[in-house]
């Protein structure tokens, strides 16, 4: 498990910042949503106050040689040419489709995706990937690899006034289920295991969204409450195709959603509610969860 650190200016009380994970977009494969994926790219691009996180499975990197490969499951831009090197070509069309908003990127993980190539083809395309991120971005000199999972602590400073840490457990994702109940139990599960602000998983194709609280008491004896947002970021992958081609038809699954929610952080948001002190990250309006 990895940690990365961001420094980040803030601007104020009422100043915010939206992060957005990016993540289970499969470029390469024909249920890849492009246009949706291209239009939220415009909106992080577009906003000073946005930036993303890398969830892994960008591409869907499974090459020729793989027990899953399907041609007829080939995104319409493949060529011939492109089957020389078809995790190359993926790679380059994901890149020049995030090129707006490589210097927004904060952290990046790897899929099982991404993984699998590696570990049958030792093929590493997501530190490839990175490499070609990372000069973009203010921290070049940093890691922006997160490997499978690790936490992603965001420090904001403003003059004269103490920082606040965001601290974000970021991972893939594993396991599935077809109901959101079983998700929801998983979030659960992962807020009350590690101790984070905000917790962002994918994996599984869907959006659930799942508030935890924690109610804890401070060594002068103030009650506060702990809340932990936890949520599994969304897929660029549509469930359902014209043509048949996504695996998920001939295994049943439900229809999903084409997108992905984000988290907007007002890290020096305060209140205090019910008797019960929220300081801080703390605030039930710090760390919202939207769509």
């Amino acid at each position: 498990m990895k940690v990365v650190t961001r420094t980040l200016d803030h601007d104020g009380r009422d100043g915010y910042m939206d992060l957005w994970p990016l993540g289970d977009v499969h470029i390469g494969h024909r249920a890849a949503d492009e246009q949706a994926f291209s239009r939220v790219v415009a909106r992080i691009a577009a906003d000073p106050n946005a930036y993303w996180v890398g969830m892994g499975d960008a591409i869907d990197a499974v090459g020729l040689r793989d027990p899953r490969f399907s041609a007829g499951e080939l995104a319409p831009w493949i060529r011939p040419v492109h089957l020389k090197d078809l995790i190359a070509a993926q790679r380059d069309r994901y890149l020049e489709l995030i090129d707006p908003i490589r210097h927004k990127c904060l952290a990046v993980l790897y899929g099982n995706h991404e993984r699998t190539i590696h570990k049958y083809n030792e093929r590493h395309v997501h530190s490839e990937i990175v490499s070609a991120i990372k000069p973009a971005t203010p921290w070049a000199d940093e890691s922006l690899d997160l490997g499978y999972t690790g936490f992603l602590l965001l420090k904001y400073k403003r003059a004269g006034v103490a920082s606040r840490t965001v601290r974000v457990w970021l991972h893939h994702g594993a396991g599935g289920g077809r109901l959101k109940g079983a998700k929801a139990l998983g979030l659960q599960r992962i807020a009350w295991s590690f101790d984070c602000d905000l917790a962002i998983h994918g994996h599984v194709h869907d959006e659930v969204i799942e508030p935890v609280n924690r109610v804890g008491v401070t060594t002068s004896g103030k009650l506060y409450n702990h809340r932990t947002m936890a949520f599994v970021s969304g897929t660029f992958m549509r469930s359902w195709h014209e043509d048949g081609a996504a695996y998920s038809e001939q295994a049943l699954y439900f229809p999903g959603s084409v997108g992905t929610s984000y988290a907007r952080l007002k890290p020096w948001a305060q209140e205090q509610s019910g008797g019960v002190y929220y300081d801080g990250l703390h605030c039930r309006d710090a760390i919202q969860v939207l769509s």
